[in-house]
């Protein structure tokens, strides 16, 4: 007698036949009796059924599922408790041959199922700060996943473009980092957390990851953190140093008193562009006032100058828009 396995499967009922195939359990003296297929019963089993050849034809194990043998082709199908995705208790089972001699030693059926990660999400986080989620959690459909298999990427979802990786793929102290987003780090028991960087202030890229069962089986899904975007904040800015005369005015910094939307970042001209007319199509770095000067704001220093037409009292008012790049 040979053991059987049948390995990969995704969740449901499996069925095997030893008696066929490769690996075919033989005699060698006569021929095997396909009627005569009998299942060893486990410690815990319950619902045992044994036909009229004493023969062992069903077994339950309570919390996995059930064992039952086709009586003529002597297939043995295991049939899963609803909610059972977990690899069930091998089973012993002993055969006979025509003459009605019963194998001495039994063989072992084993069922192997595959496990099945399931995507994450976590949307509308505030923005700046630190998102944690379970990612393992939910990958219960198929066969258990080992919190230590975990690694970042898969075949179907490559890592982000520039991204580095570093410290022990599955332990505490392995980490993604995503240069411009912030860092990914896997706490080695199942949860991931992204901390974005300072700055940054809108949703990180979708990663994969990848896990497998303690057979080797792997399978992979997608994490995706959004957060609830808010505007920019922007502050009014006056200068009372203004000539009357036709020259420029002072440089003005106007950015000096903004910020990012994460409420900290002080905004500056490498993370936001400023529009002097959000009323126009594009970003407008220049504004004409009729009959009384020009605007000119400098996207690569933060300057904002105002060169006068002609002496006016009170000078037009503009309004500024600060976007994230």
């Amino acid at each position: 007698m040979n053991d059987d396995i049948s390995s990969s499967n995704p969740a449901g009922a499996v069925t095997l036949d030893p008696l066929t195939g490769a690996g075919a359990d033989t005699d060698s003296d006569g021929v095997i009796d396909p009627t005569r297929v009998s299942l060893v019963v486990p410690s815990g089993a319950t619902t045992n059924v044994v036909d009229g050849n004493d023969d062992v034809t069903s077994v339950t194990v309570p919390g996995e599922g059930t064992w039952n043998v086709d009586e003529v082709t002597g297939s043995i199908t295991f049939t899963p408790l609803a909610g059972f995705t977990d690899d069930p208790t091998p089973i012993d089972y002993n055969i006979a041959d025509n003459d009605g001699n019963v194998s001495a030693t039994p063989a072992t059926v084993t069922v192997d199922y595959v496990p099945v990660a399931v995507n994450d999400e976590s949307l509308g986080n505030t923005v700046a700060s630190d998102v944690t989620l379970n990612v393992l959690g939910n990958d219960t459909e198929g066969d258990a996943v080992v919190a230590n298999t975990f690694v970042f990427g898969s075949t179907a979802n490559p890592l982000p473009a520039g991204a580095v990786v570093s410290g022990t793929p599955g332990a505490s102290d392995y980490q993604l980092t995503v240069a411009g987003e912030g860092v990914w780090s896997y706490d080695g028991s199942g949860s991931l957390t992204f901390d974005p960087e300072a700055g940054f202030t809108t949703d990180p890229t979708v990663i994969g990851y990848t896990v497998s069962d303690a057979e080797g089986n792997a399978t992979s899904a997608i994490v995706t953190v959004t957060y609830g975007e808010l505007p920019p904040v922007a502050n009014d800015n006056t200068d009372v140093t203004l000539n009357t005369t036709t020259q420029p005015s002072a440089p003005l910094q106007i950015l000096t008193d903004d910020l990012l939307s994460d409420g900290v970042t002080p905004a500056s001209p490498t993370n936001t562009t400023l529009d002097l007319d959000p009323s126009t199509a594009g970003v407008q770095d220049v504004l004409v006032v009729a009959g009384e000067g020009t605007w000119n704001y400098n996207d690569s220093t933060g300057e904002l100058v105002f060169t006068q037409k002609r002496y006016q009292a009170d000078l037009h008012l503009i309004s500024q828009q600060i976007q994230r790049l």
